[in-house]
């Protein structure tokens, strides 16, 4: 947690939207298998596949034990695909969203 103690003073505040840490005490639900929890990750348009990889590329170098469940073009898709991005959102309990553009 140290990294964070120095990364986020650096960072703009339109680039933090919201830190969740663990609460000691607290029940955390979602889905995590042999101590990897399972992320679902929509990096969306424009800039945001670039964050995500920027994203992935920072927990995979602290170690974080997070599996991502990426999920590709939900600005440009309804029906099935959306249907499968929800179903694995209501799975896993979290989610990181990059910048989606509505079309």
């Amino acid at each position: 947690m140290s990294f964070l103690r120095y990364a986020l003073p650096t960072l703009p505040r339109r680039c933090i939207t919201t830190l969740s840490l663990p609460t000691p005490g607290l029940r955390q639900d979602g889905t995590k298998y042999a101590g990897v929890h399972t992320v679902t990750l929509l990096p969306g348009d424009g800039i945001g596949p670039e964050m995500a990889n920027a994203v992935k590329k920072v927990f995979r170098a602290m170690k974080v034990p997070v599996e991502w469940d990426e999920h590709n073009n939900v600005g440009k898709d309804t029906g099935e695909n959306m249907k499968a991005v929800v179903q694995s959102i209501k799975r896993n309990k979290v989610a990181l969203k990059g910048k989606t553009k509505l079309y």
